[in-house]
């Protein structure tokens, strides 16, 4: 089942769409070096990374919700990757999209299909429009009662204003730490 609430952000212009770019990992690229302005986004979770054509959801998997990643958690709090601005906090807890300072916009969506949950399992910490700060706590959530409910733990982390930049990159695989870097963003000139 496709996540409907995700479609209706973008619908609604909370977020910019953009072509869909290929997430790539740098660590592959001997030849790739870091340009000064890169932003590097932090994992606003614990867990193992996963590739975003390894999500089990095709509206994620497939580049329609922005480039990014999969974490599948081994914590059960999300929290602000660095200091910005709540676009939009989903009212089932689910969710939350954030513009970060560094204009990197992200929508964090803890599970798959989890809105049929009905808000069940999840405390959202935060409201549209709260400026927040790198750490804060925004969601935090049951992953025994995800599963329960039969629906997977992973955790899309999408840039949703892709087209802003020239690249969107994986920091880390394997295992990752929550504030350890997940993402890389280069900027357009």
């Amino acid at each position: 089942m496709r996540n409907p609430p995700a479609r209706e952000i973008l619908n609604l212009g909370v977020f910019q769409s953009g072509e869909v770019m290929a997430l790539t990992d740098k660590n592959n690229d001997p030849q790739a070096g870091e340009p000064a302005n890169t932003i590097e986004v932090a994992s606003p979770l614990a867990g193992k990374v996963i590739p975003l054509a390894e999500i089990p959801d095709g509206d994620f998997s497939s580049g329609g919700l922005g480039a990014g990643v999969g974490i599948d958690p081994t914590s059960r709090t999300v929290v602000a990757p660095d200091d910005g601005e709540v676009l939009l906090a989903f009212p089932t807890g689910h969710g939350v999209g954030l513009r970060l300072d560094s204009g990197v916009e992200l929508l964090i969506h803890v599970g798959i299909d989890t809105i049929n949950m009905q808000g069940k399992g999840f405390t959202i910490a935060v409201a549209q429009g709260e400026r927040v700060s790198a750490g804060q706590t925004l969601i935090t959530f049951d992953t025994q009662a995800i599963v329960g409910a039969g629906f997977s733990p992973i955790t899309p982390i999408t840039i949703t204003n892709q087209a802003q930049f020239v690249g969107v990159e994986q920091a880390a695989a394997g295992e990752v730490a929550q504030g350890e870097g997940l993402l890389r963003v280069t900027p357009r000139a």
